[in-house]
């Protein structure tokens, strides 16, 4: 598949059958960006122009998402293998969408040092964790090398968290795809950004190829910012703020 140009529309083609929901995210000026197209809607034989950007596992009957596989140019080794665990937040006002990004080897080391009840560590990169899992294994959410904030009822996002070690890996970008997929899978708002940003937030943005005018202008450079109990080193690129 050829690369994909800036800006380009990130649109999706849905799979079903009754166990599993598969929906295909395709960077491609073939379909307005966040248009979702059911497979048994085309002709026969039918192949998307157009690059793979990320690939989700849904279970229909309550839309869990299972797994989420980054693809095409998002999957040539610069990021690390990754496991995500997806928290959907009802006890804040507003509601909060958060998926957190952990690296597939830390998982797979924590599962096997950390002491209590054996642990299986073979999780398979790209599941996306239950609370039960992160109980399980003994994940803590500072383990994470990065973390997504976003209002699920409108799709803005509120604040990207990476650790200094992961900058530049794609990391950002992977889990901006995933969360995407989530919201997708459930039918909510895909993601944008509001005004006001750190600068390594608008550098984020500035660096995207994907999504058409997802991003609203720059009107504030935010202060950059590390929430209480973040790993060491770990700063906010923050891309949009609550009042945005």
């Amino acid at each position: 598949m050829s690369a994909a140009a800036p800006g380009v529309p990130v649109w999706w083609l849905r799979t079903a059958t009754v166990e599993l929901v598969t929906l295909h995210a395709v960077a491609s000026s073939e379909r307005p960006d966040g248009t979702v197209v059911d497979v048994v809607s085309l002709p026969p034989g039918y192949a998307p122009r157009g690059e793979g950007v990320v690939r989700a596992r849904v279970r229909p009957a309550t839309r869990q998402v299972l797994e989420v596989e980054v693809c095409g140019d998002l999957a040539d080794g610069r990021a690390p293998a990754l496991v995500w665990h997806e928290q959907l937040r009802r006890d804040l006002r507003p509601v909060e969408a958060q998926l957190r990004a952990f690296s597939h080897d830390d998982v797979a080391r924590l599962a096997t040092e950390r002491p209590g009840p054996a642990v299986d560590p073979a999780v398979d990169p790209g599941v996306v964790l239950t609370d039960a899992d992160v109980e399980r294994l003994g994940l803590a959410p500072g383990d994470a090398i990065a973390v997504l904030r976003w209002n699920p009822a409108t799709g803005q996002v509120l604040e990207l968290q990476v650790d200094r070690a992961s900058r530049r890996r794609r990391v950002a970008t992977c889990l901006l795809a995933a969360a995407e997929a989530c919201a997708v899978a459930r039918g909510w708002p895909i993601l944008w950004a509001g005004g006001e940003r750190t600068a390594l937030g608008e550098s984020l943005l500035r660096g995207l190829r994907w999504g058409v005018r997802r991003a609203r202008p720059l009107t504030v450079l935010a202060p950059p910012t590390a929430p209480a109990g973040a790993r060491a080193g770990r700063r906010a690129a923050r891309v949009a703020s609550p009042a945005s």
